[in-house]
């Protein structure tokens, strides 16, 4: 995985959840989100520089191949987190769904491959 802000995190997930009907618009994105436009660009810039997200000249934005893998990888990791934090802690679905997120932005890739092994293997179990 990429070394991702929550919010750009958000950003990407929501992009995944909006892309199965097409491309998307910066003004659905920032719907989605609930945050102006211009952090929906910002976001979207940071995507881009991490070749995640394309962006046509009048707003359509595309995942890339590469954003297409990462998210799908990122929504996997987030339910299996959020469904071992609730678990764990008795958290509501939201509070656990933040604590999801911000643990993918702030550990290693190695820790969130091994955390993503050992959650798939106990779901297994």
């Amino acid at each position: 995985m990429l070394d991702m802000t929550v919010a750009q995190i958000n950003c990407l997930l929501a992009i995944r959840e909006l892309y199965h009907e097409g491309p998307v618009a910066s003004k659905e994105i920032a719907v989605q989100l609930r945050v102006s436009r211009p952090s929906v660009h910002r976001l979207l810039d940071a995507l881009i520089r991490k070749e995640l997200v394309c962006k046509e000249p009048y707003g359509a934005v595309h995942l890339t191949a590469k954003g297409q893998a990462t998210a799908d990888k990122m929504q996997a990791l987030c339910e299996a987190l959020t469904a071992r934090l609730r678990a764990a802690l008795c958290l509501s679905e939201q509070s656990a769904e933040a604590a999801a997120l911000a643990m993918m932005s702030s550990l290693g890739e190695d820790d969130l491959t091994a955390c993503a092994q050992k959650t798939a293997l106990q779901a297994a179990v």
